[in-house]
């Protein structure tokens, strides 16, 4: 869930196997796998590390997500390693500042689902 402009700091995370009941959030992580040239839409412009933010923050903020739960699931190692994109520095600014941006956007939608953090 969404609580300010920071997308690490202001943001509460959601793991399926940590829940008991499902719980309406503003993402939910990786959701495709597949190279750009399946799409039927123009994605030029979107850098690679905000693809999943670009779906769920830019076309489609106002679809409701959730976390279920489920253990029935495992993390890839290419999402927690430390050559991940999520743990590669040179790619933390533009998700950063493409999240401030649309989380302003959106400010007043997930204040109305969350509630202000402070």
């Amino acid at each position: 869930t969404f609580h300010g402009t920071h997308y690490r700091n202001d943001t509460t995370y959601y793991r399926s196997d940590k829940l008991t009941q499902p719980k309406r959030v503003g993402f939910v992580g990786v959701v495709y796998y597949s190279p750009r040239k399946y799409f039927g839409f123009d994605c030029r412009g979107m850098h690679n590390n905000v693809d999943d933010l670009w779906w769920q923050m830019k076309v489609y903020p106002k679809v409701p997500k959730w976390v279920v739960p489920t253990n029935n699931y495992e993390d890839l190692p290419c999402a927690t390693g430390k050559t991940s994109m999520f743990h590669d520095k040179s790619l933390k600014k533009p998700r950063y500042d493409f999240y401030k941006k649309y989380y302003l956007k959106n400010k007043e939608e997930y204040d109305k689902l969350w509630g202000k953090k402070h």
